[in-house]
């Protein structure tokens, strides 16, 4: 291939500077190998064309990812547990650079030994419940969601139970 590239590079130099002799030598190399010249160069065309589409492909996979909405938890507390009906509050947020549609939160508070814990396992059908409230979380949006105990004020002995 240097060889080839060093012909056609002498040929613009040739055309300058070369007596007639010397420029048909060379213009004969050419014709003779010009098969051979279009197949390398051909060939160095495949490998850069399949250079860019791979490029593409990336670009593409790149972008679907970045384009995302990635809703996840960004904060959790515990608050009034002094008061004795401690309210869980989780913070949700969407850190990615896309809205995100349809969000809906389910939460549930449990105080109590681990790892006796209820049951939260919610099916698809419960979940799917229209009552449920949907809202859209824009990119750097957030909600709360706050649960209260519901079974009432926390007795010092669940408090114990539950440290």
């Amino acid at each position: 291939m240097l060889k080839f590239t060093i012909i056609i590079g002498s040929i613009v130099l040739l055309s300058a500077f070369a007596p007639p002799e010397e420029m048909n030598r060379a213009i004969k190399l050419l014709d003779d190998h010009n098969g051979a010249i279009t197949a390398v160069f051909t060939a160095l065309l495949t490998f850069v064309t399949d250079g860019l589409v791979w490029t593409g492909y990336v670009q593409i996979r790149t972008t679907r990812a970045q384009l995302r909405a990635y809703v996840l938890t960004s904060r959790t507390v515990v608050a009034n547990v002094a008061q004795g009906v401690p309210e869980a509050q989780v913070t949700i947020k969407n850190f990615g650079q896309t809205p995100a549609y349809h969000v809906t939160t389910v939460n549930g508070f449990y105080v109590g030994t681990y790892p006796s814990a209820p049951n939260f396992i919610i099916t698809d059908r419960e979940f799917a419940n229209p009552s449920l409230s949907r809202e859209v979380l824009g990119p750097g949006g957030t909600s709360v969601c706050a649960d209260a105990l519901n079974t009432g004020p926390l007795t010092p002995e669940r408090r114990r139970s539950a440290c």
